[in-house]
């Protein structure tokens, strides 16, 4: 399974790239629901892995890294930003972290694109 949204971008990233997230900074509510708490959720690997390939077979630009999910746009302040940047977050979104975490709660293969 496959979801697409639109994220900011925490670093310069080459216009009309795809970002697949291989993991997300947890700073919203609703991951936390399905998983005991941590820092951070991976994406489910398998399915990055059949992603990338399929871009790679079409020939479309991507880039793969951490994003940072908050559902506190307020609150993303340059120096939040630059935390997460420091922290390795290429993008900033609301809703990777849910999505893997329900995810891996429901055992559901899923991937995102960014």
């Amino acid at each position: 399974m496959a979801f697409c949204g639109a994220p900011g971008a925490a670093v310069a990233i080459e216009e009309l790239h795809a970002i697949i997230p291989v993991s997300a900074v947890r700073d919203e509510g609703t991951s936390y629901h399905y998983l005991e708490p941590s820092r951070e959720v991976e994406c489910h690997k398998e399915t990055v892995q059949t992603v990338v390939s399929c871009l790679e077979q079409m020939g479309i630009p991507f880039t793969t890294g951490k994003t940072w999910t908050s559902d506190a746009i307020y609150r993303e302040t340059p120096d939040m930003v630059e935390l997460r940047r420091n922290e390795g977050c290429i993008t900033v979104e609301m809703e990777a972290a849910a999505f893997f975490a329900v995810s891996r709660y429901y055992n559901i293969p899923l991937a995102q694109l960014l």
